[in-house]
């Protein structure tokens, strides 16, 4: 029955329509009140919703329970930044790479959280190592660009 709400839930969140899909994730944690993903999810549509502060303990109660999945983790770095708690946002996104080492979107916002906490050179060397490994993925190289470029090097930004 839960697996059934769930899907049905994400039908609707992926719809656009939120409050519908708020309603069933809440159904399920009636009947489970610790289900990972109905409150996961729900903290996703506040932050959807710009409710950063009902996302951040939905995803912390969600990541109490299922504390191994990378996503979470990620969506509660994102939630914290909708707050400006980068140092907060930087931890919960390095937690997310350390999961899931094989996504660059984890290692890119914790570099990105870097250099939004001034360290540039830090925040550059990450991103060598995002591109090295990911060098596709235009986000990564984007950050870096700027990250070199902040630190007064725009003509070798360019190359990025």
């Amino acid at each position: 029955m839960v697996r059934n709400l769930i899907e049905r839930g994400l039908e609707q969140h992926q719809a656009g329509r939120l409050n519908e899909a708020k309603t069933i994730y809440k159904q399920i944690l009636v009947l489970e009140p610790r289900h990972p993903d109905a409150l996961h999810l729900l903290g996703v549509i506040a932050l959807q919703s710009g409710d950063a502060g009902e996302a951040i303990p939905l995803i912390e109660r969600a990541i109490g329970v299922q504390g191994a999945n990378p996503a979470f983790h990620a969506n509660l770095a994102q939630a914290y930044l909708a707050q400006q708690r980068v140092a907060e946002a930087h931890t919960a996104f390095r937690r997310a790479a350390a999961l899931d080492p094989r996504n660059p979107q984890f290692a890119t916002g914790a570099a990105s959280c870097a250099a939004m906490k001034g360290e540039l050179g830090e925040a550059e060397r990450q991103l060598r190592a995002v591109v090295h490994r990911h060098p596709d993925f235009a986000l990564a190289w984007f950050n870096l660009g700027n990250a070199v470029r902040e630190q007064g090097r725009p003509g070798e930004a360019e190359d990025c």
